[in-house]
Parts: structure tokens; C-alpha cells; sequence
């Protein structure tokens, strides 16, 4: 009778591995690191920091019409670059009007001159061409820039205001511009730790507004951007 229970065991444990397999085979999972680069000319000389995301991308059979043929999550931080004086100008992670330059979009977009078949199937999309190749980098064209900010005082997350990045000199003064924002594949770990150490209030869960005792109706850029547009885990 024992024998009996244990074959039965193994036969289940057997199916579901080949059940679980055949599921990942035609719904599979595929992450990437990204490394977004800020480059800015003060006073003619270069201040560059990066930042390192991890994007995973999970496929999933269509239900519903209201459900995605895919999901993503993104692990890291925002660039946060320290420029002469102290001030920070931070590349968001998400915020932007445009979604498409969001972190979790943004490689789709600026590689998809890569090899792939977006009406073959998760298999030879752009996400397993992503997961697949060895670092590649691209400079990001204007369109698909993140969001950019910074802050009046660091302690005090309702003094954010956005920056306009082919305009830094009004905001940091003459001699002050944006020289380039690039995007690269990577093998290097996602960020974890600076932004915190910068903006301390930033809290472990993303969903929070930097204003949440603001009115809707009236929102400012506090009420809108989220802790998450800076830092994911």
C-alpha cells in the first residue's frame, strides 16, 4: 500500500514538472540588466553617473481581452547625478508622459532594430532577443528621455519639480546641458542602496505618492509621481 502511495506521488510530482515545462515553453519568462547613463557638461567638464535595472518579462495565456499577453516588473533605482554645488538631477524610472520611455519599455523601443519575429510568438520576441545578447549599447533619442527632476530641498519630497533636460541651464545655470542619455544591456547586478542614501524618506513600497495628503483634483507633480518612479526592489 506504501509503494502504491509513493508511485502515486511520484507520478504527480512528475506530471506537474512536465505540465509546469510544457506551460514555460509556450508561456516563458525572459529578464535583462539595463544600464541607463546620464551624461552633462558643467562648465565644460563631463558629470556622468548610471544607474542598473533588472526587467523581467512573464507571458501568460489571454484569458480575458482585458489581459496582457505579458506582465513586467522592474528591480533598481533611478540615476540620481550629483552636479557642482550639490544639486542632484534625477532620470526617473517611470513619470513620463510618455510610457514608452519608461525603464520597463524604454529597451524594447530603443533596440528593436534587433533580430526578432514580434507575430511569431514570446520565443523570438524582442524580450528573448534582449535576454539573449551580449551588451549592447544605444544612445536614447529626446522622444524617449525619463523623466528628469530634481529638488528644492532633499528632505522634503513635495519641493520636487520637473526639469526640462534640453534645458538644464534654467534650472542649474549657464555652461549647464544634457550631453547624452544612453541605454545598455548588462551582466552587472541591479542598483540597490544609493537612492535611499540620497532620499532617505523614500519608503520599501512603490504605490505611495510623494504627496499623499494631496487633493486629486488639483494635483501637482508631488501628488503624481509615486515612490516607485524612484526606487523598485
Amino acid at each position: 500500500m506504501r509503494n502504491r502511495g509513493l508511485a502515486i506521488l511520484t507520478f504527480l510530482a512528475v506530471l506537474a514538472t512536465a505540465v509546469f515545462g510544457l506551460y514555460r515553453y509556450y508561456w516563458p519568462e525572459f529578464s535583462w540588466n539595463q544600464k541607463v547613463t546620464v551624461t552633462v557638461e558643467v562648465g565644460g567638464r563631463v558629470h556622468a553617473n548610471s544607474s542598473i535595472t533588472r526587467v523581467t518579462v512573464r507571458y501568460q495565456p489571454q484569458l480575458l481581452p482585458e489581459i496582457g499577453v505579458a506582465t513586467r516588473t522592474i528591480n533598481g533605482e533611478a540615476v540620481a547625478l550629483q552636479l557642482p554645488g550639490g544639486r542632484y538631477l534625477f532620470a526617473l524610472l517611470s513619470g513620463s508622459d510618455n510610457p514608452a520611455s519608461d525603464a520597463q519599455f524604454v529597451a524594447a523601443n530603443v533596440f528593436s532594430d534587433l533580430p526578432h519575429d514580434p507575430n511569431a510568438g514570446p520565443r523570438e520576441s524582442i524580450s528573448a532577443a534582449l535576454e539573449e545578447i551580449d551588451e549592447v549599447s544605444r544612445l536614447l533619442p529626446a522622444d524617449l528621455y525619463p523623466m528628469f527632476v530634481t529638488f528644492d530641498e532633499l528632505s522634503d519630497p513635495l519641493t520636487v519639480r520637473q526639469i526640462d533636460p534640453l534645458n538644464l541651464e534654467a534650472e542649474f545655470g549657464a555652461g549647464v546641458r544634457l550631453l547624452s542619455v544612453s541605454l545598455a544591456t548588462t551582466d552587472e547586478p541591479a542598483s540597490d542602496g544609493t537612492i535611499k542614501s540620497i532620499l532617505p524618506w523614500l519608503g520599501d513600497f512603490p504605490e505611495p505618492s510623494l504627496d499623499p495628503t494631496g487633493d486629486y483634483r488639483d494635483a501637482t507633480l508631488a501628488d503624481k509621481l509615486q515612490h516607485g518612479d524612484f526606487l523598485r526592489d
